[in-house]
């Protein structure tokens, strides 16, 4: 997809194809309120209720069509074989719930997507991962030259997708290595640094960090850490019932969350690497970018193509078509019954 971003507009079929659901259910029971069960199938037929359901379905398929056009799918034509310099790099991203902290505005997390993507802007050759953690870690994102990709998913993150809490730093870099590492060799694989990239505001709830860096730093992978948050910390917002208040300990006190600078600069040092302050450096992201550049990079095979086709014209028909299904159909049996 040329323009990608578009696809964020099939969030409004969504949200039409609730309302069109919602309205039928409220419709329905309206009926039962008002008119005896017996004359129902009389004044408004199952037919006549089809048809309006069919309809809305149709609104909807056409507006999922059109968003697809507008997005613009391409294929490649002519292909051809190329060598490109880049590293493997993993970014691990701590989704724990004391990242929804404002110490930085408007919140840790926040700033942490942001930071995220403007880095990932300063990489056009090098291939990319993600792995979100807080008391576990998970892959979101194999390796991947497909940087726009990234950043969509990226844009998505919140705190609300990990299903453990805690900050597992230990798991998100054994993560990280199954991604740079993996136990089944291919062409994927190159000499290329390989690169992991860990922000988090490291409030480390395991003991196993360090020795896990320490086996990272024997396989010949790299960490840079970037420090998320204050160390004069800040309270942690929670909704319940729809009233936003803060997170409590078992004492009933207001729980103060805190960068953890200590943990975040011994797992980079173990490795070679090096910590990153992000509050106050609107520099962070370039200055990250500058020390990776300072790495080797490996060559590996790619396809590249010269020319695309693009496919917009065939959702543009598609939704066209099903705009125009309903009408047609009344033309025609207008037609008919006029005969």
């Amino acid at each position: 997809f040329t323009h990608i971003e578009n696809l964020f507009w099939l969030l409004l079929v969504l949200v039409c194809g609730a309302l069109l659901f919602a309205y039928i259910r409220w419709r329905k029971n309206a009926l039962k309120r008002l008119i005896n069960r017996n004359l129902q199938s009389k004044v408004f037929p199952e037919s006549t209720q089809n048809k309006s359901i069919f309809y809305g379905l149709y609104i909807c398929a056409a507006l999922t069509f059109m968003v697809l056009a507008l997005a613009n799918l391409q294929a490649g034509k002519k292909p051809r074989k190329a060598m490109r310099a880049g590293l493997d790099i993993v970014l691990a991203i701590d989704v724990s719930r004391s990242m929804d902290a404002k110490d930085l505005k408007p919140s840790r997390m926040a700033q942490t997507k942001h930071f995220a993507q403007q880095f990932l802007d300063l990489l056009p050759q090098d291939r990319v991962a993600l792995v979100l953690f807080a008391g576990n870690a998970y892959i979101q994102l194999p390796l991947t030259s497909d940087l726009p990709s990234a950043k969509m998913f990226i844009g998505s993150i919140s705190t609300d997708v990990a299903p453990t809490q805690g900050t597992s730093v230990s798991a998100a870099i054994n993560q990280c290595m199954s991604l740079l590492f993996p136990e089944t060799k291919s062409k994927q694989n190159t000499n290329a640094a390989k690169v992991i990239v860990l922000l988090s505001d490291g409030e480390n709830h395991d003991e196993a960090a360090e020795k896990e860096a320490e086996n990272a730093a024997k396989s010949g992978a790299i960490i840079y850490t970037v420090g998320i948050g204050t160390t004069q910390g800040s309270a942690i917002p929670v909704e319940n019932d729809g009233i936003t208040g803060f997170l409590k300990d078992e004492n009933g006190e207001t729980v103060m969350s805190k960068l953890n600078q200590s943990i975040l600069k011994q797992v980079a040092s173990q490795t070679n690497g090096k910590y990153f302050y992000l509050a106050g450096n609107p520099n962070a992201a370039k200055d990250l970018a500058e020390e990776l550049g300072k790495l080797k990079r490996g060559e590996r095979e790619i396809m590249l193509f010269d020319e695309y086709e693009s496919y917009f014209q065939v959702f543009a028909f598609l939704a066209l078509a099903f705009l125009l299904l309903e009408p047609l159909k009344v033309i025609f049996k207008s037609r008919s019954i006029g005969k």
